[in-house]
């Protein structure tokens, strides 16, 4: 029995209709701080660590799709890297935000299907790349989730992914708290993350990245900065709060 398991899928998706729908409050990680494009557009962190990563990884004119896109909030900073965006989401009130917002950022490249991560509803070889954003830790099967990312993405395409980095001492506690993030807790270390993508993906390369969606203020800003860029960053990177891997489809 695992220490912190997942929540199953259909407590996930309830939990999130449940979030985008404004019956779920939780202050910090709440709709406004956490799931507002505002916050993608205006933050330096995006800028930094999400928009400019991004911009390196991605074709122009790649067809991406991003798993467990929830209410699409980075995607004004994401669809003009790309050619074509098809987000997914399993919530369908979370869904709903997501098309909302493409329709209010003229958004004319993206689209979203509500779908399950492990039984994704296209051809083999649809997408030239992937991107999964502080999800995978919510799936229940991550090996199925992760096997239909290797169907769905062309042959050497480029996977992402974006997770928390449960190292970094005060996320870890946030996780243990919160019976939704639970999953973090087990699986957010880039060790662990790195030989579980190893079975389905070549060339799996994980590092530590100071993307932060939630907190915006200046002191979490720089925090998060200091442990990437000062002097003494190779002592202190291992706390940043994200993990960052960047996966080859196998040929």
């Amino acid at each position: 029995m695992r220490l912190f398991p997942p929540l199953s899928t259909e407590a996930t998706s309830k939990f999130y209709d449940a979030l985008a729908s404004g019956e779920e409050g939780r202050s910090l990680w709440g709709m406004e701080k956490r799931f507002s494009p505002e916050v993608a557009i205006q933050s330096p962190s995006f800028r930094s660590y999400f928009r400019d990563v991004l911009a390196d990884l991605l074709d122009p004119s790649a067809k991406v799709i991003d798993v467990g896109c929830g209410t699409g909030m980075y995607h004004p900073v994401l669809a003009p890297l790309c050619g074509e965006l098809t987000g997914v989401e399993l919530s369908e009130k979370s869904a709903a935000l997501a098309r909302q917002s493409a329709e209010a950022y003229g958004l004319s490249g993206v689209s979203i299907a509500i779908q399950d991560s492990t039984q994704l509803a296209f051809p083999d070889g649809h997408f030239d790349a992937a991107l999964c954003v502080d999800f995978l830790h919510h799936v229940f099967d991550l090996d199925a989730a992760l096997r239909e990312l290797a169907r769905v993405v062309k042959p050497g395409g480029d996977i992402v992914v974006f997770e928390p980095n449960c190292l970094n001492p005060l996320l870890l506690l946030m996780c243990v708290l919160d019976r939704n993030e639970w999953a973090a807790a087990s699986r957010c270390y880039r060790g662990k993350y790195e030989r579980i993508f190893s079975r389905h993906f070549d060339r799996c390369e994980g590092q530590y990245n100071g993307l932060l969606i939630g907190p915006q203020g200046r002191l979490s800003l720089a925090l998060a900065e200091f442990m990437l860029e000062s002097p003494l960053a190779p002592l202190l990177r291992w706390m940043s709060p994200k993990l960052l891997f960047r996966m080859r489809n196998r040929a």
